[in-house]
């Protein structure tokens, strides 16, 4: 489902969009594409943040695990 919205964009921006668009692609179109993209883009960004995060929490933990786990190595 679309919702109409309005948004003001430097005519910069638009002259960038109208460019690149092409000519079988509305403007709502190619921004919507792009919004996607960019969004996308930062939920990812997010996702890895969190991750780094989750891991940076147990870090002690996980480095003393692996610590103890290299004693059963054998010595060669």
């Amino acid at each position: 489902m679309n919702i109409k919205t309005s948004i003001s964009l430097p005519d910069t921006i638009i002259d960038k969009v109208d460019r690149f668009r092409g000519p079988d692609r509305d403007r709502s179109a190619f921004i919507a594409e792009a919004l996607a993209v960019f969004l996308a883009a930062l939920e990812s960004k997010q996702r890895a943040a969190d991750e780094l995060a989750s891991l940076n929490a147990i870090a002690d933990e996980l480095n003393v695990e692996a610590e103890d786990v290299l004693t059963f190595q054998a010595p060669w």
